[in-house]
C-alpha cells in the first residue's frame, strides 16, 4: 500500500512504540525518538496487505512487522499487534 498520502500521528507513533517495538523508548531524544517510529511505521505500511474494510476504516496487515492497522480517511487510525489464532477454534 501507498504510504505517501497516510498521516501519521504522533499518537500512533506511541502507540507503536508501546505495542509493537517498545526498543525506540529506549531513545532519549523525544524527536529522535518520534522521527524512528515514523519511520518504522512507514515501513510497516509498504509491507501491509489488505484484509477488509468497513464503516471503520480498512485493515491491513503487516505479516513481516507482526501487527494489524486501521487507516481511515487516508489517516491511520491505530496498529496493534497480530493475534494468535486459538487452538481451539474450528
Amino acid at each position: 500500500m501507498s504510504n505517501n498520502n497516510i498521516v501519521i500521528t504522533e499518537h500512533i507513533c506511541q502507540r507503536y512504540m508501546e505495542r509493537i517495538n517498545q526498543n525506540l523508548l529506549s531513545i532519549t531524544d523525544y524527536k529522535a525518538r518520534l522521527n524512528a517510529a515514523e519511520q518504522a511505521i512507514k515501513s510497516v505500511l509498504q509491507d501491509a496487505q489488505y484484509v477488509s474494510d468497513d464503516e471503520r476504516g480498512i485493515l491491513l496487515r503487516s505479516k513481516t512487522f507482526n501487527c494489524d492497522i486501521i487507516v481511515h480517511k487516508r489517516q491511520l487510525i491505530t496498529i496493534y499487534p497480530c493475534k494468535k489464532k486459538s487452538r481451539n477454534r474450528k
